[in-house]
């Protein structure tokens, strides 16, 4: 692997490990400022961990240059790239920096534009009335970036193979 690639392995990786650490540390956060557990919670709590702590896994792989680094990343960024409410169930995962384009139905339509850093919402059975869906600019970006680098990486194996046969 060269190093035009190993750093952009790190530029991903970091981004990924930093914003799994954010998101965890707010997950965390708002754990122990809350007055009364239920098992619900603590099993929701640990879903967000869980999330968080696989874009914690992502970075370090990519940090590693290890061989599925690139393949856990896209899932991890696609996991990012949409966020929705219909009929009561909402779910939107972002580990890192989001800048967000939605389009709000709930009455009419809206579109929306939201920037922040790391969040996990989920919800059943709230705010049924609610419909709309977000498109994670960031996340799409990433998503395209690791999919040029990848081929690129794959073009580097198919090189070495033809040059190891000459040899």
């Amino acid at each position: 692997m060269n190093a035009d690639i190993k750093s952009k392995m790190s530029i991903i990786g970091w981004y990924q490990l930093i914003g799994g650490v954010a998101g965890a540390m707010l997950v965390l956060y708002t754990m122990f400022n809350i007055s009364q557990f239920s098992a619900l919670m603590m099993l929701l709590f640990g879903v967000m961990l869980s999330f968080f702590g696989y874009s914690i896994f992502c970075g370090k792989l990519c940090l590693d240059c290890k061989a599925n680094a690139l393949r856990h990343s896209y899932i991890n960024q696609l996991l990012q790239l949409l966020g929705f409410s219909v009929l009561g169930v909402a779910f939107s995962y972002v580990a890192g920096f989001f800048c967000t384009l939605g389009l709000d139905l709930t009455n009419e339509i809206k579109l929306h534009f939201n920037v922040g850093i790391s969040k996990f919402d989920f919800s059943i059975n709230m705010n049924e009335e609610l419909t709309y869906f977000n498109f994670n600019v960031i996340a799409f970006a990433f998503i395209y970036y690791i999919d040029k680098l990848s081929a690129k990486m794959k073009a580097e194996k198919v090189n070495a193979a033809i040059d190891s046969i000459g040899t």
